[in-house]
């Protein structure tokens, strides 16, 4: 966890300031330790959220430490493409470069519009399905 500056994805959000709490992160298997997610959730550096690099989750989910500082997603957008990794994250997975991975980026934002998150996750596609209901 950190705060970063990302003024480019700033403006492809449509938030002021490009300043944000990085949330990054891994998931792996209990069952033998393979690596099924690489995530960054960027989030707005609100108080209770600024706070985080310093002291860490202490074991809540994010979700939780986000509604208790406010942020409530309320709509957004999610997009999927499939691509093979690039080495910093095939070391980060503990996987080969070139492996094949489904990327996914999803903006979510309050009622009023306000951003709220922003989270941009590397999934396994032997463990990960996408799924949609309409009508």
């Amino acid at each position: 966890m950190r705060e970063v500056r990302a003024t480019e994805l700033a403006e492809q959000l449509a938030v002021d300031d490009g300043e944000f709490v990085c949330v990054e992160r891994t998931r792996e298997l209990v069952a033998d330790g393979t690596v099924v997610t690489y995530e960054r959730s960027f989030l707005p550096p609100v108080p209770g959220i600024r706070e985080l690099p310093e002291r860490g989750l202490a074991g809540e989910s994010l979700a939780e430490v986000m509604l208790r500082a406010g942020l409530r997603p309320d709509h957004g957008e999610q997009r999927l493409i499939g691509r093979r990794i690039d080495a910093r994250e095939a070391e980060l997975l503990r996987r080969t470069p070139g492996d094949w991975f489904l990327d996914t980026r999803r903006t979510s934002r309050a009622a009023d519009g306000s951003f709220v998150e922003h989270v941009v996750s590397l999934l396994d596609p032997d463990h990960f399905q996408l799924t949609l209901e309409f009508g």
